[in-house]
């Protein structure tokens, strides 16, 4: 993607595009604003007379389709494309495992059965009876289990392509895929970039590793997808929202004080709060959810990696004085 627009221009069509993303139900995340900066550019036919024929709504998987179909670089597009293979091995994985669990409990239930049967059994031929049933099943299960481990086998293998596949493109990603907000990389090119004094925000999900160790990795994602749902719902168009760490986020704040960006900080930890996150079966919550956050304003001049490394001492500052707050960088390095 090249955009040679000179910056009046460029505002101009990022003014329209938002103005259509609005009308959409698709999260405002960097996929979604590259497909209406395109569309509002005038610049891109396929992609317009695409959208143009639509007429539904377009929702995340719907924005996702015509990135890679009108948008994406065909690198880029071989990259999404692939990690979306991954995606689908990974879960086709889950699926073959919950199938074995399955299988493996009909099976011991069968032997249940045939043991109290056994016990009730009368003479050598009921007992013979009930052997030639257990055998039988038995060879049922071997047949199942052997076509699972092929399935599994081809799901590992199909990984392992598509992962050397990501390597030798050796582009970094720049959308988090379980989020889809812009990944560390994009953040830190962004960063680089830009100009000013912009405000910045590392979020940390407070005790994490016992939530993974409690309930379940599962459960864990959930909470980041609620976690990044939340900032991207509540920072301002300008900001760019992005994964940071496993459960850390980063927010770039361009065209931000720093008091609002405390205020912003102050209301997700207020919001935090409220996240109402379920175990599947269950009916009770699970506790409230907390972060730590670091802010800090980037002096004139500073270099990018000494302003984030002040963003993220001022994050640490705030888990060692207890969590669940934040902290403002006192100083510049």
């Amino acid at each position: 993607m090249h955009y040679p627009e000179p910056i009046e221009r460029s505002a101009e069509i990022l003014r329209l595009a938002i103005a259509r993303m609005t009308r959409h139900p698709a999260a405002f995340h960097p996929l979604t604003y590259a497909v209406w900066y395109e569309y509002a550019s005038g610049g891109n036919a396929e992609l317009n007379r695409a959208i143009d024929a639509r007429t539904e709504p377009l929702d995340d998987a719907a924005v996702r389709e015509l990135y890679l179909a009108h948008v994406a670089d065909s690198d880029t597009a071989s990259i999404e494309l692939a990690r979306g293979g991954i995606e689908r091995a990974a879960v086709e994985i889950a699926d073959t495992a919950r199938e074995a669990g399955d299988r493996t409990r009909a099976f011991r239930d069968g032997i249940h059965r045939s043991r109290m049967a056994l016990d009730d059994a009368h003479g050598v031929s009921g007992v013979e009876a009930l052997l030639a049933k257990v055998q039988l099943e038995a060879q049922r299960m071997e047949t199942a289990v052997g076509a699972i481990e092929g399935r599994l086998e081809q799901s590992r293998q199909r990984i392992v392509e598509l992962r050397a596949e990501l390597e030798r493109s050796g582009e970094p990603m720049l959308v988090d895929v379980l989020t889809g907000l812009a990944s560390r990389v994009a953040l830190e090119r962004a960063l680089a970039q830009a100009e000013g004094t912009p405000c910045m925000a590392i979020l940390d999900i407070d005790r994490f590793a016992r939530l993974n160790e409690s309930y379940g990795h599962l459960f864990g994602d959930r909470v980041i997808v609620a976690v990044g749902q939340l900032l991207q719902q509540s920072v301002p168009l300008s900001a760019l929202a992005a994964r940071w760490s496993g459960n850390g986020f980063a927010l770039l704040l361009p065209d931000t004080s720093l008091a609002e960006a405390t205020r912003l900080a102050d209301r997700w930890i207020e919001r935090m709060a409220r996240i109402q996150i379920r175990r599947k079966g269950f009916v009770e919550p699970v506790g409230s959810i907390t972060a730590s956050i670091g802010i800090a304003l980037r002096a004139e001049g500073e270099p990018a990696d000494l302003f984030a490394a002040r963003c993220a001492e001022a994050l640490a500052r705030a888990k060692n004085e207890g969590r669940d707050r934040r902290i403002v960088s006192s100083g510049v390095g």
